[in-house]
């Protein structure tokens, strides 16, 4: 699973920017707890839609909802600064998750 690419969401605040993220493959469970080693995981599997948020010790807020290849993320006030690294801490956490399907490639 890696980041396939990311864009400013419109109308966001420049202060607290929101990006979406799209990956080449949707969110599993697997990926979802993941996170985990990323801050504090809310993960809500039993939603007809299951849905996680996480947040970072650095502020960032990620939400999602599980078989979807997007997510969002919000960087709040100097998490913006971190933004880079963030990416970076995702994409090698991410790294080996493959989805149950083999999941399309969005590339």
């Amino acid at each position: 699973m890696k980041l396939v690419r990311k864009e400013l969401m419109e109308n966001c605040l420049p202060s607290a920017p929101e990006y979406r993220y799209l990956f080449s493959e949707p969110w599993t469970a697997e990926a979802i707890g993941l996170l985990r080693r990323l801050g504090w995981l809310d993960y809500y599997a039993d939603f007809p839609r299951p849905f996680f948020r996480l947040r970072t010790p650095e502020g960032a807020q990620v939400r999602g909802i599980q078989g979807e290849p997007t997510c969002r993320v919000m960087f709040p006030g100097g998490a913006a600064l971190a933004s880079d690294d963030f990416d970076a801490r995702l994409a090698s956490l991410l790294a080996g998750v493959r989805s149950e399907q083999g999941g399309p490639e969005w590339e």
